[in-house]
């Protein structure tokens, strides 16, 4: 039978523990964005005047100024990393979202299925329940009975504009 002291000795432990791991996590973080600032990598400076990269094509992202009324949160940073992937892959020759769609084994032909967003709701799904499922979340099964019950082909996701009355 385990004591109360030794319930509490293993919490302190794990708890420094945990602890100990984030100031690791957190040094190699500060080290790299050091690096970062030191070595100048994400400063790029448009090509001279006739310089050989000049003709090169260009691209350009563009990302609204959020609104600052808190800290930076998740909405944010998905975003700003869908616009840093875009640059890179544009810039670098890297993947862009049919080199995805492609390596997951999908076909051209299929690929052009979601042009239409409502086959982008039928295809995902089911993966993410599996792969919740995988994880041991609980909300998979939840989540598969309203799927089962959501007829995409009925149901519009697109919200409706209506004359405004006297207009």
């Amino acid at each position: 039978m385990t004591t109360p002291m030794a319930v509490r000795d293993t919490e302190m432990a794990t708890k420094m523990m945990n602890q100990t791991k984030l100031a690791e996590l957190l040094a190699i973080e500060k080290s790299m964005q050091q690096k970062w600032e030191d070595e100048k990598i994400f400063e790029v400076d448009a090509p001279k005047p006739g310089a050989s990269g000049e003709k090169q094509e260009k691209y350009m992202v563009n990302f609204p100024f959020p609104y600052m009324n808190g800290r930076v949160h998740l909405g944010h940073t998905f975003t700003l990393s869908k616009c840093e992937g875009e640059t890179q892959a544009s810039s670098n020759g890297g993947m862009r979202q049919w080199d995805i769609m492609k390596s997951m084994g999908l076909k051209d032909e299929e690929i052009k299925l979601f042009a239409d967003p409502m086959y982008w709701l039928k295809y995902f799904p089911p993966y993410w329940i599996k792969d919740l499922k995988r994880m041991g979340l609980k909300g998979a099964r939840q989540t598969k009975a309203k799927l089962r019950k959501f007829d995409l082909d009925k149901r519009n996701l697109c919200p409706r504009t209506t004359a405004m009355p006297g207009g």
